[in-house]
């Protein structure tokens, strides 16, 4: 089995793109690899730095990595020009064309720093009525149903009681307004919460793949280290604190590492 990688984590991510892993200096632990079952195509990294493949599916830590820059970050605290504020709320939202699970569209929007959107307030459901229209169906890609979103909220299955992706209930969100003759639990097996277009909670198959919506707080996470380094002008954040002299002083790279924890996945 060849091994291609473009980022080494806890996880090392083989991918589409990137250099073989022969071209890379590592250790194999014994036995290894394996590919155990037929099935292990990522690799795991132990902590004396030996390597073994694993199942891509497994949850793990992850350390990453990205080059040092100056990148200038919006007004939702983020380089992603595909987040946008909203005064209405004081919120800012994505909407991810490319269609997924509710599990991987959780994790896609806490990598970015945000979350799932939560309906807080029939203004806010207004927002991501109008966040959606912006994206007509001619936008999206693919074969896949384009007039729902998957957004953070779910229900543990058989219970139907529905709670957001932080352990709230509808009501104590703020907002419970279903479209008309939803939910109906069509197939017995719609358990994870999505929004119409027209900003109307559904109810959604968890394992379908579908368009998101995130949301993020412009002040999480904070992007610049020293905050006596950061400049606002017009609502946009510079970044002039200069990361790479402070981590040579502490002697190591640490200003290109970001180790997180997998966190919970619906």
């Amino acid at each position: 089995m060849k091994f291609i990688t473009k980022c080494v984590l806890f996880i090392v991510c083989f991918g589409y793109l990137g250099i073989s892993l022969s071209e890379i200096p590592h250790d194999w632990a014994p036995f290894e690899p394996d590919n155990r079952n037929n099935a292990e195509n990522c690799i795991a990294l132990h902590s004396d730095g030996k390597f073994s493949d694993v199942q891509c599916d497994e949850p793990r830590p992850y350390i990453c990595h990205r080059q040092h820059s100056h990148a200038d970050v919006n007004v939702c605290g983020t380089p992603d020009p595909e987040y946008r504020f909203e005064s209405v709320t004081n919120k800012c939202y994505k909407f991810h064309t490319i269609p997924r699970t509710f599990a991987r569209a959780h994790f896609t929007c806490s990598a970015e720093g945000g979350h799932l959107a939560i309906i807080n307030s029939e203004e806010e459901s207004k927002v991501i009525a109008q966040v959606y229209a912006k994206y007509p169906s001619s936008k999206m890609l693919g074969n896949f149903y384009k007039d729902v979103a998957f957004i953070g909220f779910l229900t543990w299955e058989k219970s139907m009681d529905w709670v957001t992706i932080h352990g709230q209930s509808l009501q104590e969100a703020g907002f419970t307004t279903f479209s008309k003759l939803q939910p109906d639990n069509a197939g017995n097996s719609e358990y994870c919460g999505s929004v119409f277009r027209s900003g109307l909670l559904n109810d959604a198959g968890c394992d379908t793949h579908y368009a998101f919506i995130c949301e993020k707080k412009p002040e999480y996470p904070a992007v610049c280290d020293n905050t006596s380094g950061q400049r606002v002008i017009n609502r946009t954040r510079f970044c002039d604190n200069d990361i790479q002299n402070q981590a040579k002083q502490l002697g190591s790279d640490s200003n290109n590492i970001d180790m997180r924890s997998g966190g919970p996945v619906y």
